[in-house]
């Protein structure tokens, strides 16, 4: 996330606009109020799934639109399965659920509201009022301040990284394969490394 709240629940970020999006109307009866969910990966989509709609009115937020098999990931990567074959829509686990494609900036844990900023072009921020909140947003790749890293490296957490990487060996291919390469340059090209060792790597 680009910022958090602090310890006493007051926002990181920059004041935003004063959008506010209040509960509407299919809240009325809900007994449990609105329940937000940040995040659409496993534990997002876990809750949602699982969630009583009849005493929750259910809000998805999280600034992509599907659910992503990471597992899979390294085999689309290397052309073993199609990208659509490892994501599903996060809408089709919860048709009652609504769904904003946005970043959550900060979190006020006294009013209850999060300021959320769009993950889509020219869309205005916006902020959010919840009764409970499910914080499921994952993280991000660490580099470990390792030189080089975060430049010359090819990471593997989304659909575009795997489609990235795929691109980059391909490339690799056939610049090996043209007739005008020397020994030590085909070596180069054919020399890959994959740094991690859990399932992925």
């Amino acid at each position: 996330m680009p910022s958090q709240a602090t310890a006493t629940g007051q926002l990181s970020s920059t004041p935003i606009s004063t959008i506010i999006i209040r509960r509407t109307i299919s809240s009325i009866g809900k007994t449990g109020g609105r329940l937000v969910i940040l995040g659409s990966g496993w534990g997002g989509l876990k809750v949602l799934s699982g969630i009583n709609t009849s005493n929750y009115e259910v809000v998805v937020l999280s600034p992509r639109n599907h659910f992503v098999f990471t597992p899979l990931l390294a085999s689309s990567s290397v052309g073993t399965l199609e990208f659509r074959n490892i994501t599903e829509p996060v809408r089709r686990h919860n048709l009652q659920a609504h769904y904003h494609q946005a970043w959550c900036q900060g979190i006020d844990l006294q009013k209850r509201e999060l300021t959320c900023a769009p993950a889509l072009p020219e869309m205005e921020p916006f902020t959010l009022a919840y009764d409970k909140l499910v914080i499921a947003v994952g993280a991000h790749s660490n580099t470990f301040d390792i030189p080089g890293v975060e430049q010359h490296g090819l990471f593997l957490k989304e659909i575009s990284h795997a489609q990235k990487v795929r691109a980059s060996l391909i490339e690799c291919f056939e610049r090996a394969s043209e007739p005008n390469v020397t020994d030590e340059e085909h070596w180069k090209l054919l020399h890959f490394a994959v740094v991690g060792g859990g399932p992925t790597g």
